[in-house]
C-alpha cells in the first residue's frame, strides 16, 4: 500500500478509518481542502457512500466500547472495505487519550493491510494533546492522570503510547524523540528501529510544525505502512498533500433555533452549557437519570421535554438537554440508557418542529441520534471551531439537515454561545 506522491495526489483515494463519530468529522474534515468532497460512513453497517475517484471517506467502526475481539474483527472487515474500494492510503483515527481498543485496532488494520509498519501520531497540539518521550498528554498532564483516568466506561491508567499500541499485539514498539524529529533524523531512526524489529514507531510531537516534519520525512518511506493518529496527524497529511490553508469557517447568524443533545459527562461540555443558559444563548433542560428507566416515568418525562423544546423552538429559541446523575452512579447500563432516552428525545422533537441544525456532544451521543434518525452518510461541510464541525446529511429522512459534532472535552467555555448564534457559511 504505497503511499502517493504528492504529484498525483488529486487522483489518488485516502481511506480514514476512525472509532467514533466526532473523532471521524474531526479528522475528515482536514482533508476537505483538496479533496471534491469527504463522506462519513455513520456506521459499519451503513451503505457505502458512492464517492468519486478523488473523494475521501471516513469509515465509523463506533467500537471503541467494544470487547477487544470484536473491535478487532469490526476493523478489520472494514479496512479490507476500504483496501477493495481502491484506497492508496489509510489513516487509522484512534483516541487522543488513548481509549478503547487501541492497540488491537492497529493489529486490526496492520494485518488487514498487511502493513510492515504503523506510524503513530496522537498529538492534537491545538487541543493541548502532546507527545513526549512516548507518554500522551492533555494541558501538559500525563493522560493517566488527568480527567480520563476517572473515566467510568473506559479509565485510564496508562500514559505510555508504546505500551497501549503494544497492547493486543505482539509487535514491538518503538520511539522517535522529539530531538530526532526536530534534527530532522526521523526517518533514519524510523528505519533503524525498523531493522531491529519494531513495527510500532511512536513518533513525538508537542506542536503542528513536528506533525508536519515527521509527515514529510515518512511519506517517503511508507511503503506497506499505515499512518495512526487523531486529527493533528490529519491535518498534517492534509498539508503534506497540497494544501495547509485554515479550515475556519466564516460564520453567519441560523437561520433558526438549534437542538443540542450532550450526552457526554465531561465537565468541559457542562461549562459550555452553562454558559450559554447563563448567558441566555440557550434554554437548557436536565433529565433526572432515574427520569430515563423506562416505564411510565421515562414516557412522562419524554413527553414534558418535547413539550417545552416545542414551545422554545417555535419561539425561536436554541434548546438543549443534557443529564443529571451523581457520580457515583455513573455505569455502562446507565449510558445505555441515557442515549436511548436522548434519541428518542431527538427524534420526537424533529417529528414536532424543524430545526435549523442539530449540535451533537460526545461521540456516543452523535452515533446513537444518527442511529435513531436513519443517518447513515454525513458530508463535511466546515470546522467552525478546532475539532468542531458541521456537516450535513446525505440522504435518508434527514436529508440536508445539519449537524454539528464534537468531542466532550473540546472547546472554550464559550463555544456554544458563539455557536448558537452562528453557523458556517455554504460552499
Amino acid at each position: 500500500m504505497p503511499f502517493p506522491d504528492t504529484q498525483d495526489h488529486l487522483a489518488r483515494r485516502v481511506g480514514v478509518i476512525a472509532d467514533d463519530l466526532t473523532g471521524a468529522c474531526d479528522s475528515g474534515i482536514e482533508f476537505v481542502p483538496w479533496a471534491p468532497s469527504v463522506l462519513v460512513q455513520v456506521s459499519p453497517d451503513s451503505p457505502e457512500p458512492a464517492a468519486g475517484d478523488r473523494a475521501v471517506v471516513v469509515h465509523n467502526t463506533q467500537s471503541r466500547n467494544l470487547s477487544s475481539q470484536d473491535a478487532y474483527d469490526t476493523v478489520f472487515r472494514t479496512t479490507r472495505q476500504v483496501i477493495s474500494s481502491g484506497a492508496a492510503v489509510i489513516f487509522k483515527k484512534v483516541d487522543s487519550a488513548l481509549r478503547g481498543n487501541f492497540g488491537a485496532e492497529i493489529a486490526a488494520v496492520m494485518d488487514a493491510a498487511k502493513a510492515s509498519v504503523a506510524f503513530i501520531l496522537p498529538a492534537i497540539p491545538e487541543a493541548g494533546r502532546e507527545t513526549i518521550g512516548g507518554v500522551q498528554h492533555i494541558d501538559g498532564v500525563p493522560i493517566a492522570e488527568s480527567f480520563y483516568a476517572r473515566d467510568f466506561e473506559h479509565p485510564v491508567c496508562e500514559s505510555s503510547v508504546l505500551r497501549r499500541a503494544e497492547s493486543g499485539s505482539e509487535r514491538k514498539a518503538g520511539l522517535i524523540p522529539l530531538a530526532d524529529v526536530r534534527a530532522g533524523r526521523t526517518a533514519e531512526i524510523a528505519a533503524k528501529l525498523q531493522q531491529s524489529g519494531c513495527q510500532l514507531i511512536v513518533v513525538d510531537a508537542e506542536s503542528a510544525e513536528d506533525l508536519r516534519r515527521a509527515v514529510a520525512a515518512l511519506a517517503g518511506q511508507a511503503q506497506h505502512s499505515l499512518f495512526v493518529g487523531c486529527q493533528g496527524l490529519a491535518k498534517a497529511l492534509a498539508a503534506h498533500f497540497g494544501s495547509s490553508e485554515e479550515h475556519q469557517a466564516d460564520f453567519e447568524r441560523l437561520a433558526g433555533p438549534m437542538l443540542c443533545v450532550c450526552g457526554t459527562f465531561h465537565p468541559q461540555s457542562r461549562r459550555q452549557l452553562q454558559a450559554a443558559a447563563e448567558s441566555g444563548a440557550i434554554v437548557r433542560l436536565e433529565v433526572n437519570a432515574d427520569d430515563m428507566a423506562g416505564g411510565r416515568r421515562t414516557e412522562r418525562s419524554l413527553n414534558k421535554v418535547v413539550q417545552c423544546f416545542a414551545q422554545n423552538l417555535r419561539g425561536g429559541k436554541h434548546v438543549a438537554v443534557c443529564l443529571s446523575c451523581q457520580p457515583e452512579r455513573l455505569s455502562p447500563e446507565l449510558c445505555e440508557r441515557a442515549f436511548r432516552f436522548l434519541s428518542e428525545l431527538s427524534r420526537r422533537v424533529l417529528e414536532t418542529v424543524p430545526v435549523s441544525a442539530l449540535f451533537l456532544t460526545g461521540g456516543e451521543t452523535a452515533y446513537s441520534v444518527c442511529q435513531a434518525l436513519g443517518v447513515h452518510t454525513m458530508k463535511l461541510h466546515a470546522r467552525i471551531a478546532p475539532l468542531v464541525v458541521a456537516s450535513r446529511v446525505v440522504g435518508g429522512p434527514c436529508d440536508g439537515m445539519v449537524i454539528v459534532t464534537k468531542g466532550g472535552s473540546i472547546g472554550p467555555d464559550d463555544l456554544l454561545c458563539t455557536i448558537c448564534g452562528s453557523h458556517s457559511k455554504e460552499t
